[in-house]
């Protein structure tokens, strides 16, 4: 199901063009902003269409795929549909809700699209908090102190003896692509 703020037709063949996914007010918002004042014509697609993002005078249009109405497969479907649509020059998504199906999906883009995504070996440390700890450790960036916990062996008793209360419990990774047909919202 496609859902517009605007009826726009093709973009023409010699207009840059992006396709940006997200809905934040950080990277979201400031890749709309890069990319329309370097002169790409920008689209988005947008998971809440109250986004304070959608204002930004840099865009030309606005789709609305809302992943918890869709299951991955669907929603990754629509996402193409409009790559095949608009011929766009490049996919910018802003967050793992859109990196991962896109990434896997790759290799259905048409061959001049291309796709803002990390290489995989980067992807894997750059979505896994422990990883990416170890990454910023060896490079001498400070990082809170912290540890990898078996929350399955260490019970809470433990935990306050060891991290004294309170202490912060945070998952691996904030995302994963079962979630997309979950239907689970993780904030970005």
């Amino acid at each position: 199901m496609l859902e517009s703020n605007t009826t726009t037709n093709p973009i023409a063949r010699d207009e840059l063009s992006v396709l940006v996914l997200g809905e934040d007010t950080r990277s979201f918002l400031s890749v709309i902003r890069s990319f329309g004042r370097a002169g790409y014509k920008v689209h988005v697609v947008c998971y809440n269409r109250k986004s304070p993002a959608l204002r930004s005078k840099y865009i030309s249009a606005s789709f609305y795929y809302n992943y918890q109405s869709f299951d991955s497969g669907d929603w990754l479907s629509s996402v193409l549909a409009l790559v095949s649509r608009y011929q766009y020059n490049l996919i910018f998504p802003c967050d793992e809700r859109a990196i991962y199906p896109l990434w896997h999906a790759k290799a259905a883009l048409p061959s001049h699209t291309q796709l803002a995504i990390a290489n995989q070996e980067a992807l894997v440390a750059l979505f896994d908090k422990w990883k990416t700890k170890q990454i910023a450790l060896k490079c001498d960036v400070p990082v809170a102190a912290g540890e990898l916990i078996q929350i399955q062996t260490d019970s809470y008793d433990q935990l306050v003896q060891q991290f004294g209360s309170p202490f912060v419990l945070k998952p691996l990774q904030s995302f994963e692509m079962t979630s997309l047909e979950k239907g689970t919202r993780w904030s970005s």
